[in-house]
């Protein structure tokens, strides 16, 4: 499959769009009225990377050949592995470009980044690796500890 197209999901709301997207294809393969695809600039993008694979391959008139290449490449995104990353803000384009190129150049395996955002956790992060380790570096859960740890001598100064 084509690296540049896989490398372009960065998160699960993408891998999701990216599934809805090559259904929709395989669903409208050959048909007369084509539905428009491009909803979002990610899955507009993601379209003309597909169809220029698909034309790169010579499959585009073969509907057997494009409904296989196309089977393949669901399942290939379907099975991408996920880190989940709990946050306490709406990640920005800038944040899920920077944990994306971290991700890439210090995990042994390419990943797909699942936000959450949860306010509560202040600030850091609570991360779950696609194995399934669970790190906790929430600010909410150092202040916890402080705290917890400190309670006698607080108490003393009440």
């Amino acid at each position: 499959m084509n690296d540049q197209m896989l490398s372009n999901i960065r998160t699960t709301d993408e891998k999701n769009l990216m599934i809805n997207l090559i259904e929709e294809i395989l669903e409208n393969i050959f048909k007369r009225d084509q539905k428009d695809y491009s909803r979002s600039p990610f899955s507009e993008k993601m379209k003309m990377i597909i169809f220029a694979e698909i034309n790169d391959r010579k499959i585009k008139n073969d509907r057997k050949m494009m409904e296989k290449y196309l089977d393949e490449l669901l399942l290939i995104v379907k099975k991408l592995p996920e880190l989940k990353l709990t946050i306490a803000i709406d990640p920005s384009e800038d944040l899920i470009t920077s944990v994306k190129n971290w991700t890439s150049k210090n995990l042994s395996q390419d990943v797909i980044i699942d936000f959450e955002t949860k306010p509560e956790i202040i600030g850091g992060t609570i991360i779950v690796s696609p194995n399934g380790k669970y790190a906790n570096y929430a600010l909410s859960e150092q202040i916890d500890k402080f705290f917890t740890e400190k309670r006698q001598e607080i108490n003393a100064l009440l």
